[in-house]
């Protein structure tokens, strides 16, 4: 059933919507203040075709369906950026050889995203997880500066949460880690123990752990970009002669694994990358997650899974819009 409103139409269009908002002297930028136009009448259009309800002509339940208009409509432009970042992904990180893996609660709209579209992903929970390896690494300059190594114990947990995580056989071999970050030191940690995690298999295939870090624009993104190169780049053999010699290769095959996007590509990005940049930075999107908040190197971590089949959650939500969206 289509929206409907009586005595003006059975089957609400756009301009037909405009123009009954126009009708009303308070209502007569209530479709398109917010939007660039464009924009706003894909988005209209998008709401009219996927949901159906019934309003009378007066100005009061005009209004009503205005402000219904225009949560949908800004919610739409946040759609709008996420997928065009997965776009930017996928032509970046074919996923005929990419399983792409969410690290924590923050990217959960775009792994729902690559659900969506039937491209092989999993979530792999990890919330306020930084530590330094357990023995020495060429990550140790940076991750040692605020963090503790991990202990025996603490990697027995967190071993046996990446075991649980993957359970299901991977099918490519490489995978990539997507996070927002603002000091990578999640993403690094993440990268760093997983390596170390499918090394560990005696059975397991060479496994290629890609990082991709998500920052909020270009200056974010040069701050990240010394935190990389500080770790990838080849020491000064007169300064650290062993380090140059035994560790320049790791280093540099670190560094090909590591990689940057910026939400927003320049000081002022379009109004669906700074809407994205801003939902993800304030962790708008983490109650939509797959998974709540989960502390692994904690003794007393518990992980809720929200996706029960009870009903749709939130995540399960996210892929249906974008289902929707076509």
């Amino acid at each position: 059933m289509p929206i409907s409103v009586a005595g003006v139409s059975p089957n609400l269009d756009i301009q037909t919507a405009k123009k009954w908002a126009q009708g009303f002297s308070n209502l007569k930028m209530s479709l398109s203040r917010f939007l660039t136009k464009d924009l706003s009448d894909k988005a209209l259009r998008v709401f009219l075709t996927n949901n159906d309800k019934s309003f009378s002509n007066t100005e009061e339940d005009c209004k009503r369906f205005s402000d219904w208009v225009e949560i949908y409509c800004r919610q739409y432009v946040a759609f709008c950026g996420i997928r065009n970042i997965c776009e930017k992904i996928i032509d970046q990180f074919n996923p005929a050889q990419f399983e792409y893996i969410g690290v924590g609660r923050s990217p959960a709209p775009l792994i729902a995203y690559f659900e969506a579209k039937n491209y092989r992903t999993r979530t792999v929970p990890l919330s306020n997880f930084r530590p330094a390896n357990d023995t020495w690494s060429i990550t140790d300059k940076y991750m040692l500066q605020n963090n503790p190594r991990i202990d025996a114990g603490q990697k027995q947990a967190l071993f046996s949460h990446f075991a649980s995580s993957f359970e299901r056989p991977l099918v490519r071999r490489k995978i990539l880690l997507i996070d927002y970050t603002q000091t990578a030191q999640s993403l690094i940690a993440a990268q760093e123990q997983l390596s170390n995690f499918f090394h560990d298999q005696p059975t397991q295939e060479h496994i290629e752990v890609h990082a991709l870090a998500l920052c909020k624009g270009p200056l974010e993104m040069a701050g990240l970009q010394q935190i990389v190169d500080g770790i990838g780049a080849p020491q000064n053999p007169v300064k650290h002669p062993i380090d140059w010699y035994n560790h320049t290769q790791e280093r540099a095959d670190w560094r090909a694994q590591w990689h940057m996007i910026p939400l927003v590509s320049a000081l002022t990005g379009t109004l669906e990358e700074t809407t994205l940049a801003s939902l993800l930075s304030s962790q708008s999107f983490d109650n939509f997650a797959e998974f709540g908040s989960y502390k692994v190197l904690s003794q007393d971590a518990t992980l809720t899974q929200y996706r029960t089949g009870d009903g749709l959650s939130g995540y399960e939500a996210i892929i249906e819009n974008f289902k929707n969206m076509g």
